[in-house]
């Protein structure tokens, strides 16, 4: 492969796995939301991971139709995730079977938007979708570590969840996936990263 080429695939992997980072985040999110009660929150986590691979290399290559459908139904599922725990009501343990059909539903969903934010099944971005999982199950641990120390991080989490459910279902409304628009991820992002961010000084204080 000659220096051109591989300068372009540089970049491109490097464009791809910025957005698909970004979808990541929304799966980590999703998941420690979802297995913050469970007595092993490892297989869930494994299978969302298994599943958003396995969504992303084949939406990649054969597509999805429906997919503003898909994403309404799946910011409403996720706004009522928030509910919840705002609500109080994640505090319950759910069975052990329901949560791993959730986080593997959510990692399948979520797969199939990463290929709408990156684009096609390129080599250089279909690594970079792949390559932007490394590292999930030790975000999921860390949040819960938070949540362990800090009640409010369950409430910084029920937020961002608000918000990515909102996202998804105005996106679906307009007929695009909720990764489809850059600034709309952008912003997505930064409230995530602010809500980690005051989560995590939080966490350190009282440690303190």
């Amino acid at each position: 492969m000659s220096v051109p080429a591989l300068s372009q695939f540089a970049v491109d992997f490097l464009v791809a796995w910025v957005a698909a980072m970004a979808i990541t985040i929304d799966l980590v999110i999703v998941l420690a939301a979802l297995t913050g009660r469970t007595a092993d929150a490892r297989r869930p986590v494994l299978l969302a991971v298994a599943a958003t691979a396995v969504s992303r290399v084949v939406v990649a290559f054969t597509g999805i139709a429906g997919l503003s459908l898909v994403s309404v139904v799946f910011g409403l599922l996720v706004l009522l995730a928030g509910w919840h725990m705002l609500g109080g009501r994640g505090s319950t343990r759910a069975p052990g079977r329901i949560v791993d059909l959730a986080a593997a539903g959510a990692g399948a969903v979520l797969g199939a938007f990463a290929v709408s934010a990156t684009g096609g099944a390129a080599p250089p971005v279909l690594s970079a979708s792949l390559a932007a999982l490394i590292g999930v199950p030790w975000l999921v641990r860390i949040i819960h570590r938070w949540a362990a120390r800090v009640p409010d991080v369950r409430v910084g989490l029920a937020v961002v969840l608000a918000f990515l459910g909102a996202r998804s279902v105005v996106a679906g409304l307009v007929g695009q996936s909720p990764a489809q628009d850059a600034s709309v991820v952008a912003l997505s992002l930064g409230t995530t990263a602010v809500v980690l961010a005051l989560c995590a000084i939080t966490a350190a204080r009282i440690r303190r």
